[in-house]
Formats: C-alpha cells, structure tokens, sequence
C-alpha cells in the first residue's frame, strides 16, 4: 500500500466511527493521521523500515496505536475497517 491508499483506509476508518457514535477524539485523531500521510513526502513504508514505530510516530497525527496498525500490515490489510475499529 502507498501512502495515499493507507491515508485512504484510515479516512474510512474515522468515517466508520463516526458513524457508530464513537469517541470524536478518536474520530478526529484517526482522520487527522490520514491527511499527514497522504501529504508525507517518504513511503510509510520506507519509514517503517528505517525508523521502526519511532519513525512513524514522528509523523504529525501519528500516535502509538496508528503507527502499530501501519507497522502490522497483516493486521491492517486483511481486515475490513469495523474489524480494526474494534482492534
């Protein structure tokens, strides 16, 4: 996944949220992360690898939980967004 894929599905994520009347905190922390990484000029990617989590927690938005969901692939790319907002 690209950066603006991974900003796409964090974006359907906060929307899903929202829609289920959870916290707007967290609504707003997980769409604030995707419009970082859709504008982040390094490959999410290229950052894991380099910088581990610390590198994407640099990221403005980018909290520990967001960046062990971009980290873990197998448990973001193989679930549907209801699946990770409960996770």
């Amino acid at each position: 996944m690209d950066n603006e894929q991974i900003a796409s599905r964090f974006n359907q994520m906060g929307s899903l949220m929202e829609v289920r009347g959870e916290d707007s905190f967290r609504v707003r922390s997980y769409r604030m992360a995707a419009e970082a990484i859709e504008t982040w000029p390094t490959p999410l990617k290229q950052v894991a690898k380099d910088e581990g989590i610390a590198g994407l927690q640099s990221i403005p938005g980018v909290g520990k939980a967001i960046a062990g969901k971009i980290v873990e692939p197998s448990e973001f790319l193989g679930k549907t967004e209801e699946e990770l907002v409960e996770a």
